[in-house]
């Protein structure tokens, strides 16, 4: 989770869990029923894949939610899920630092005119003290 002696965060991890209250209402206004990025211990729905449940060799055939692994690997996990919402005509909700210097931001989000929602202030994730420093959004992936 990212979480030093401090309860402040670290760069050592690139997972963290969703705030409840980011969540609820997303859930209901897009009928979320997939989170394709959890654990048994944070999962956001009845639905979900684990690292144990590689998500990118299963499919996304329900309206879901993405918080994934704030890693290097952001580009392949955002292109899955515009591909996954293109082919089956899904509904994509997912939780990003926002990147805007980066490619894969305006291929798969700014390029393909995709909603985006910026969070106001500092994150506040589960179970820590202070929030992230880093600016996040909300970004809607839908098929047209």
């Amino acid at each position: 989770m990212g979480i030093g002696k401090d309860n402040s965060f670290n760069s050592n991890s690139v997972e963290y869990e969703t705030p409840i209250e980011i969540y609820k209402p997303l859930e209901s206004e897009f009928k979320i029923e997939l989170d394709v990025a959890a654990s048994e211990k944070n999962a956001k729905c009845v639905n979900y894949f684990t690292k144990e449940i590689d998500a990118f060799t299963v499919e996304w055939d329900k309206n879901f939610w993405m918080n994934p692994p704030w890693s290097r690997d952001l580009k392949k996990w955002v292109q899955r899920a515009y591909e996954q919402s293109i082919k089956h005509g899904v509904t994509g909700v997912l939780l990003l630092p926002v990147r805007t210097n980066t490619q894969w931001w305006h291929k798969f989000i700014i390029d393909t005119k995709q909603e985006v929602r910026f969070l106001k202030g500092e994150i506040k994730f589960n179970g820590m003290k202070r929030g992230l420093w880093l600016p996040v959004a909300i970004v809607v992936i839908r098929y047209y």
